[in-house]
């Protein structure tokens, strides 16, 4: 074929001149000129209302020429060597030039100093001591607990027996029995009730019998009972006689009271007192009204002396 032709006659230099446009046959003829690529440019109209077009470049093609049209391309002419004169020829031939080299020693380099080698400590026997024997341990001992005491029962008491211990509670080396207690109480109260009937009928001469005769002897001395007559709460009484004592001291500070109990200070000496209570009724403490003895088996009445 033509074309496996015209590849065997192109050189480097051809294609470089076939891409510029030119080529040249094998006989030296000038080629036709290979129509340029022409480049269609559309006009972008611009509208306000749209979005510009972007222009479309159409490339065309490249109209190549028919196989018969394109020629050989002619070898590159070889070209001869010009003549040389002599003068040139012996100035090119020039003798050579010794070359000196000079050799450079260079010092061998200091030797690096060399790092110690890390001295290894020498390791000490590991020496394993026994363990301090442990003393043996005691033999174990059951502990025994004391049984918890029981409880004490509580009994409550009547009120007889506790009226018995509150009344027999400050005696001190006698011994005063629940009968002889009884029988003494039953005693006292009659006593203090004939009492209150004399006191009503201010009946001085029945009340001097059942005074002792220690209490008449003390009262009647006037001296005694001026010191009196100054703590009596109302003012202006006067105290001359025992009898005054009866009217204005005894009678006021004990008629219609009511007695309860009596208070043991020995076997023979006896308190008559009012036992109060408080809100709940437990027993909170006593009045006293009366201090009675007893001389030859019967109670009398004995009047307390100025402290």
């Amino acid at each position: 074929m033509e074309w496996r032709k015209l590849a065997k006659c192109l050189s480097a230099t051809s294609l470089s001149l076939l891409a510029a446009g030119y080529v040249s046959n094998c006989a030296g003829e000038k080629p036709e000129a290979v129509a340029e690529p022409q480049l269609v440019i559309e006009e972008i109209q611009e509208t306000p209302q749209t979005e510009p077009e972007v222009a479309v470049v159409e490339e065309q093609p490249v109209e190549i020429k028919e196989a018969e049209k394109i020629v050989e391309i002619a070898e590159e002419p070889v070209l001869e060597p010009l003549p040389v004169s002599p003068i040139q020829a012996q100035a090119a031939v020039r003798e050579p030039v010794p070359v000196v080299t000079t050799i450079i020693e260079r010092p061998e380099p200091a030797p690096l100093p060399q790092k110690p080698e890390p001295v290894q400590p020498i390791a000490q026997p590991v020496v394993f001591k026994d363990p301090d024997p442990q003393p043996p341990a005691p033999p174990a001992v059951a502990v025994v607990e004391p049984e918890p005491e029981p409880e004490p029962v509580l009994i409550e008491k009547s009120e007889e027996e506790q009226e018995y211990e509150r009344s027999v509670k400050q005696l001190e080396g006698v011994t005063v029995t629940q009968e002889k207690f009884n029988a003494d109480k039953a005693a006292v109260l009659e006593l203090i009730d004939e009492l209150d009937e004399v006191m009503k009928k201010e009946n001085y001469s029945a009340w001097l019998k059942y005074l002792d005769e220690e209490s008449i002897k003390y009262w009647s001395q006037r001296s005694n009972l001026q010191t009196a007559q100054k703590r009596l709460p109302v003012k202006g009484l006067r105290l001359t006689s025992l009898k005054d004592y009866f009217r204005y001291i005894f009678i006021p500070s004990r008629v219609g009271r009511k007695v309860d109990e009596i208070r043991y200070e020995t076997d023979t000496n006896v308190k008559v007192v009012q036992i109060r209570k408080d809100d709940e009724g437990h027993y909170e403490g006593d009045t006293v009204y009366y201090n009675l003895r007893k001389i030859n088996g019967k109670w009398k009445v004995h009047l307390p002396e100025i402290s």
